[in-house]
């Protein structure tokens, strides 16, 4: 990529990934919400529910981005799924510990709680064009990639490179010189596992949030019921967040090279290796924005737009 874009796409990655720490701590730091509308006896509970949603969450994104960062700086190759994996299982872990489970009465719905009813359907979206384009980076990368290890002579720039990891160019120069260069990283064999084993688990992890954050008891009767609804979808957002974020991060690093290698040497133009490359970044670049949107918002427990599903109230021991 020439120095002017691919510059302004680092800005924007790096100015993306700071403000998720930035915005946890300032989650943790937001006031608690004037419940004077809601019935005394909810006010209690939905306090405790609401703090404890911000922390969750908070806690989740320093852990995941402290996580992923000590797992980049250790060359680790699977640091991008790090960040999803741990993100999504301290969510997971605090919706299990939320004063919502244990509070002392359920309220029956006349229909039954559905995932999607609670999700961000924009936001919700953007997960299956995300995983089209990674399977799409490496269901072209991998056949591709140079099938034995890259080693350069001695020497204090000397590169050693995994098979798999990166693709070797050659081109002829209009004197008949062959010119070699090299693409790393690149979306080969090497990286199936350190991409795509922890996305899977994230997946998995992610039907487990969602199912808990859709059958949970409510936290109040019909006459609070949109404030439980709201809580529910804090929650999906979180999950939602983390793995659109999760999703975007392995991509610009293939997208870059994938640019790079279709555009190094006029002779070896590749337009459909380099517009999927470019088609790729921009895709995460959109993930990657609604994911850190999702995760540091400053959502009201009072607001909401949609109406939720009609219930009765039948108070029973818990």
């Amino acid at each position: 990529m020439t120095p002017v874009p691919a510059l302004a796409l680092i800005l924007a990655f790096a100015a993306l990934i700071l403000a998720l720490p930035i915005g946890a701590v300032r989650l943790t730091g937001r006031p608690d919400p004037d419940l004077a509308s809601a019935p005394e006896s909810l006010r209690g509970p939905l306090r405790k529910a609401d703090r404890h949603s911000r922390w969750t969450r908070s806690t989740a994104v320093l852990a995941a981005f402290a996580s992923a960062a000590i797992a980049h700086f250790a060359a680790f190759p699977a640091a991008p799924g790090v960040f999803g994996v741990v993100g999504l299982a301290v969510l997971v872990l605090g919706e299990r510990r939320s004063p919502i489970i244990t509070t002392t009465t359920r309220t029956a719905a006349l229909k039954p709680r559905r995932i999607r009813d609670y999700l961000p359907r924009r936001a919700a979206m953007l997960i299956p064009l995300g995983l089209v384009t990674v399977l799409g980076l490496f269901a072209l990368g991998i056949p591709t990639a140079s099938p034995v290890a890259h080693i350069d002579p001695p020497g204090p720039g000397a590169v050693n490179l995994p098979a798999g990891s990166y693709l070797e160019g050659v081109s002829t120069t209009s004197a008949g010189d062959l010119i070699r260069s090299v693409f790393y990283p690149w979306p080969g064999a090497f990286y199936v596992i350190p991409v795509l084993v922890p996305l899977a688990v994230q997946l998995a992890l992610a039907a487990v949030g969602l199912r808990a954050v859709a059958a949970r008891e409510q936290v109040s009767t019909s006459s609070g019921e949109q404030l439980d609804v709201v809580l529910r979808r804090r929650s999906a957002e979180g999950i939602v967040g983390f793995l659109l974020v999760s999703l975007a991060l392995p991509v610009p690093r293939f997208g870059t090279s994938m640019i790079e290698a279709a555009t190094w040497e006029v002779a070896q133009w590749d337009y459909l290796r380099g517009t999927l490359g470019g088609l790729a970044v921009l895709v995460a670049l959109t993930c990657m924005a609604t994911g850190v949107f999702l995760l540091i918002r400053r959502s009201s427990v009072l607001s909401s737009s949609r109406p939720s599903a009609d219930t009765t109230p039948s108070e029973e021991p818990a």
